[in-house]
């Protein structure tokens, strides 16, 4: 954040959508701004409250409104560290982890990505043990936030209905029916618009799914982008039938693999629970997200929809530390937490708002450049790839 501390940001749809839209609205009708036919309620409660402020500290308060909110899942893997059988050391790793993620840069600290640290927080709330010494009544108002704040948090509904059969607990059940209730508000809100959401391929064939899963699960946050770059071009000449990039994409595919037969042949309920949602969270993100899933076989592109799956991941593997000595998740968390550390310095640039603003200002121009920076583009892995430049702009 060190780029932004002191200006904030607007990143991306943040300032060119909804401040854009929301500021023109009364407060409650911005409550309720729709975006993509459904409601991400803490989104448009963050960009109404900065609506509130002059348009020259708008973005710092949606920058540090959102970076509160994110904060709450963490907050809960600390507070929860012993029920989720993190060490103290394994707890430092994961928030290494956390923020060294290569879609860190994306998710963090802006009010549009709020959705998917709420979807990482109810997954939280599924792992965390419910019984007569651990109640956990505080989860249910959570949970609510989590389904309002956007799609991904009620991907978590089987989950939490194999919870609620296994358990046979009031709290479990009432989780339950908090998700089923928000995923119903949901779905008719995305009912009355159409289904209005956005472009989305939901009949890509399966082999891209997986493909999209390794690519931003195995081979992106392992390794520093130039060779991820290249490792995620081989994957796409898998679906062309080559035979060095098919051999390619089965190595690449073992280790998802083999977490998920170790996770089935666990005795610890827990770490189940823990692969469970990563893999409904992943498998389902990618069914829903916006564009050609093709594309989403990148090193960049899309990153975002894997963040909550991928800090389960990591939150799997320290945790089973507990119960298992494999060389397997060694040497797998070790390697992660390396590339972490490398990943930390990486961020998306952009301009300063202060000096863009006072310049719009000054000149009376038009538009104020916002983030990501203007100069940024889709890498172009195939000549017939357009290239998309992230050039956003906010329209007072």
């Amino acid at each position: 954040m060190q780029a932004y501390l002191f200006d904030g940001r607007f990143w991306a749809e943040e300032g060119k959508y909804y401040y854009a839209g929301i500021h023109q609205l009364p407060l409650i009708h911005g409550l309720l701004f729709e975006r993509n036919g459904h409601i991400e309620l803490l989104t448009n409660m963050v960009v109404a409250l900065s609506v509130l402020a002059p348009l020259k500290y708008a973005p710092l308060t949606t920058t540090y409104l959102s970076f509160f909110l994110q904060c709450w899942p963490i907050l809960l893997l600390i507070k929860q560290r012993e029920n989720l059988g993190l060490t103290k050391l394994g707890l430092c790793a994961l928030m290494i982890i956390v923020v060294g993620l290569p879609e860190a840069s994306e998710v963090w600290a802006n009010a549009i990505n709020l959705h998917f640290h709420f979807a990482l927080l109810a997954a939280i709330i599924a792992v965390l043990p419910v019984n007569e010494k651990h109640r956990a009544w505080y989860t249910v108002p959570l949970l609510a936030m989590a389904g309002m704040s956007g799609i991904p948090a009620n991907f978590m509904v089987p989950v939490f209905c194999w919870l609620a059969m296994r358990d046979k607990n009031k709290v479990r059940w009432l989780q339950l029916a908090t998700l089923c209730t928000t995923s119903v508000i949901q779905f008719v809100i995305l009912y009355t618009n159409d289904f209005s959401a956005g472009h989305r391929d939901l009949l890509t064939s399966p082999v891209v799914y997986w493909q999209a899963i390794v690519s931003h699960q195995v081979i992106s946050p392992m390794l520093e982008y130039p060779a991820a770059k290249w490792c995620t071009t081989l994957l796409r000449e898998a679906l062309q039938w080559d035979s060095r990039a098919i051999a390619f994409s089965i190595l690449c595919s073992a280790p998802p693999l083999l977490l998920i037969w170790h996770a089935i042949f666990f005795k610890n309920v827990q770490q189940k629970v823990i692969v469970f949602s990563a893999s409904t969270l992943a498998v389902m993100s990618i069914f829903t997200s916006v564009g050609d899933r093709f594309l989403s076989i990148a090193p960049v592109a899309g990153g975002r929809y894997f963040y909550a799956a991928n800090v389960l991941v990591a939150l799997y593997i320290l945790s089973a530390f507990r119960y298992s000595n494999s060389y397997f998740l060694k040497a797998f968390w070790i390697w992660l937490l390396g590339a972490s550390i490398m990943h930390t310095q990486h961020n998306f640039s952009g301009p300063d708002w202060f000096e863009a603003y006072n310049q719009a200002v000054d000149y009376n121009e038009k538009n104020i450049p916002i983030w990501p920076g203007g100069d940024w583009v889709v890498p172009n892995y195939y000549a017939d790839t357009p290239r998309l430049p992230f050039l956003d702009y906010y329209q007072p």
